[in-house]
């Protein structure tokens, strides 16, 4: 009887203690840290995880507030008993609102437009019969300018208060950084809040660094059908563990951009096949097969083809950063819809990208150690195991 009483004691813990999972990642088993140079944060890998644990186990209070401040409009196609307001229609009507600058980058003391040398750069529209045709709602097309006209909207900032508890918090965009700082919020991201700028969205994003292959596979489920919005995210909280609302972001996404970019995207993952690019990109597409890389990707390091091939060979020229062309358009067509309503990405939270873009700044400057000052994770701490 003893014996029996000190096995079951041994393997309480086993029984009891819970995988923290996010989506389909166990957070136990990461070895992962996170780290930004720019803030001075290193954390090791055992603090990197009870970090993860924290912000997934947070609670965004002001969800509904965050949302209504979008100020979207809601006659368009929405997903059915979706929160999030479809960014993409209605879409803007031509003169409704300025032209976004294209692309550029400091370099050297020197303003450089368009830095990856695409033939078409603009973003968010394109010209038809001399007139913008804009691919998302006006409110979004109004911020994307401004944003990329160097407006307020460049300034902002996205900021959390949390709770004495130490768990529940809320959001709120800031016109500047400074004006958030000083009214005793930590910055969670550059721009204005949405969809995925809950910390449970954050962990998702620091727990899963490369999210590439499983959300390429919810968004096939898609086919560019808005009838399919409810599947793929679904899709997309079981594989990466979103929060619903930044799921339906993603998923609003990922359907917009499988209507617009199909062809583009046959034809760019298909160049190097045997068939017509056009046949051969739809055959690889369907297999989930993205090995048949652009000849013009140039590397001589074997390591990087590797990854580069297995990510779907998301660059045409590693030097400049220039995307191919079904993730370009991606990001054209797509890209100022997304990043208004979930407004959480990767560089403008300070985490690196899966898709390396070297004229992108990599880190900007959030600390997410900090909002748990005091507890388990500390606020810059050195590098532990």
């Amino acid at each position: 009887m003893f014996r029996w009483m000190m096995l079951f004691l041994a393997m309480a813990p086993a029984i009891t203690q819970a995988d923290t999972r996010i989506g389909q990642t166990s957070v136990d088993r990461l070895t992962l840290t996170y780290r930004n140079p720019q803030t001075g944060t290193d954390l090791g890998a055992s603090q990197t995880r009870v970090l993860i644990e924290q912000l997934y186990a947070s609670e965004l209070l002001n969800l509904d507030e965050v949302l209504a401040a979008q100020k979207l409009d809601t006659s368009g196609a929405q997903g059915d008993g979706f929160s999030v307001i479809n960014p993409y229609y209605p879409r803007a009507e031509a003169g409704d609102v300025p032209l976004p600058s294209a692309r550029s980058v400091m370099q050297n003391g020197e303003l450089i437009q368009n830095p990856e040398q695409y033939p078409q750069p603009a973003e968010g529209y394109e010209m038809v019969d001399g007139e913008p045709a804009f691919y998302q709602q006006a409110a979004v097309s109004r911020w994307f300018s401004e944003l990329r006209n160097g407006g307020a909207a460049a300034e902002e900032v996205c900021a959390v208060a949390m709770d004495a508890d130490g768990r529940r918090y809320r959001l709120k965009t800031f016109p500047t950084v400074d004006a958030a700082l000083q009214a005793g919020w930590q910055i969670t991201h550059q721009y204005r809040c949405g969809s995925c700028s809950s910390l449970r969205d954050l962990a998702a994003y620091i727990a899963i660094p490369d999210m590439t292959q499983p959300v390429r596979a919810c968004s096939q489920r898609g086919r560019g059908r808005l009838s399919k919005l409810d599947e793929v995210k679904q899709c997309i909280i079981e594989a990466v563990g979103f929060t619903p609302a930044c799921a339906e972001s993603w998923a609003y996404n990922a359907v917009h951009t499988g209507a617009e970019c199909a062809g583009r995207c046959m034809r760019s993952y298909g160049r190097a096949g045997p068939l017509p690019a056009l046949l051969q990109g739809g055959i690889n597409i369907l297999r989930g097969q993205y090995s048949a890389c652009p000849a013009s990707v140039e590397s001589e390091d074997a390591a990087t083809r590797e990854v580069l091939e297995a990510r779907g060979c998301p660059l045409d020229n590693e030097q400049t950063g220039k995307l191919n062309d079904c993730l370009w358009c991606d990001e054209q067509l797509s890209g100022p819809g997304f990043k208004y309503s979930a407004a959480r990405t990767r560089r403008a939270s300070g985490l690196p990208s899966a898709i390396p873009r070297p004229n992108d700044r990599l880190f900007y400057e959030a600390d997410h150690s900090r909002y748990f000052s005091g507890r388990a994770v500390s606020p810059a701490s050195g590098s532990q195991p």
